[in-house]
């Protein structure tokens, strides 16, 4: 219910089939950055110490990261916010 109470009241333009598609895009996209980053974390790095725990930490920070990069990139959503950022980023640096 939520996500559609947010849907009605804040989005325009877009219909609500299209609204849940993006949204299941985004748990796709989520769920694979997930499975990629447990599945190197299991492959490279045995759970023994702190050592370990810092690389998995790392590799749980980079690579969904990245994989949101690559996929979204190239959506009209990410043209339009990056500039948006560059200017928040500006103002405060």
């Amino acid at each position: 219910w939520g996500s559609t109470i947010v849907f009605r009241h804040y989005f325009v333009g877009i219909s609500v089939r299209e609204y849940y598609l993006l949204h299941l895009m985004y748990a796709c996209v989520t769920a694979a950055g997930c499975a990629t980053s447990l599945c190197l974390c299991r492959m490279l790095v045995p759970a023994e110490g702190i050592r370990e725990l810092m690389l998995r930490f790392g590799i749980c920070l980079i690579v969904p990261n990245l994989i949101y990069l690559v996929v979204y990139r190239h959506t009209r959503i990410y043209r339009e916010a990056m500039p948006w950022l560059r200017h928040v980023l500006g103002r405060r640096s």
